[in-house]
């Protein structure tokens, strides 16, 4: 069960094996209780234990989740708190003009981070440095996984 997370991230892999744990230990009980106690468990019971578990990880483990539509959905059904890698240091460049004929389209997109608000923004130039087109973009709902930096036409 626990190789079914392997490619997934590290707070993912977390919330998994706490999940698999408790809902182990979740049937365990409720099976002692039927054949020793004669008691009945209720499942949804079960299942609030086991989300409360998976409550539990997200409060103490320290590990960061992948920016991708997959997780962040699981994060958002779990209302699990999404904790991302800390950024990297932004650092300025500049354009050097291409030769002839050619335009250069940069371009890049962001979201929340929960499959909410996001855009995306592109910026085209020619040889002369001069913009001749650009365009910005907003969504209520992204789902922006990877930025482009740049392509020529």
């Amino acid at each position: 069960m626990v190789t079914a997370v392997k490619n997934k991230s590290s707070l993912v892999q977390d919330i998994w094996i706490a999940a698999v744990i408790n809902l182990l230990i979740q049937v365990w009980k409720a099976r002692n209780k039927m054949n020793f106690e004669d008691i009945h468990v209720n499942k949804f019971f079960m299942k609030k234990q086991v989300l409360k578990s998976i409550g539990i990880v997200d409060l103490l483990s320290h590990r960061f989740m992948r920016n991708d539509p997959l997780e962040l959905t699981l994060m958002h059904k779990l209302n699990v708190r999404c904790r991302f890698r800390p950024s990297f240091i932004i650092k300025q460049v500049s354009w050097i003009p291409l030769d002839g004929d050619v335009i250069k389209m940069n371009m890049d997109g962001s979201s929340l981070g929960n499959l909410g608000y996001g855009g995306a923004s592109v910026i085209s130039r020619n040889s002369a440095n001069e913009i001749v087109g650009v365009l910005a973009q907003s969504r209520e709902y992204s789902h922006c996984t990877c930025s482009r930096d740049c392509s020529t036409v």
